[in-house]
């Protein structure tokens, strides 16, 4: 693959290897110009009868969402769950830590509860 992973979930779908990749070490991609949401939305495939040709990246998810659950069928990857992360939740989580004798349980991650379908073939 073209950066190191982290939290990256994996499935199979017919005969490819899909990964989702979720966190990015190193710059940060097209797909994340920003710079400001460290998690990545790229989904990349592994096409297992041509593993000469590597890896290439197959479609974007449209959430930056961390650890979704994932399975594949008939050319389509289903992505459950997640949790998005907002940086500024995270930074109010911080100050309230600080604090003696309070504790949260927000750390800046936003659990979410939907289903996204990519077809490998369009990409959409």
């Amino acid at each position: 693959m073209s950066r190191k992973l982290w939290y990256a979930g994996s499935t199979c779908v017919d005969d490819c290897w899909i990964v989702v990749s979720n966190g990015v070490t190193g710059p940060f991609s097209g797909a994340n110009p920003s710079g400001r949401n460290p998690i990545s939305v790229e989904v990349w495939k592994l096409d297992l009868e041509h593993l000469d040709e590597g890896w290439s990246t197959s479609g974007l998810h449209p959430h930056r969402v961390l650890k979704p659950a994932l399975a594949g069928c008939k050319g389509k990857v289903y992505i459950f769950g997640g949790a998005l992360y907002e940086p500024e939740l995270r930074e109010e989580h911080q100050k309230f830590t600080e604090m003696k004798g309070y504790r949260s349980w927000h750390n800046g991650y936003i659990r979410q509860k939907y289903t996204y379908q990519l077809d490998l073939a369009t990409g959409e």
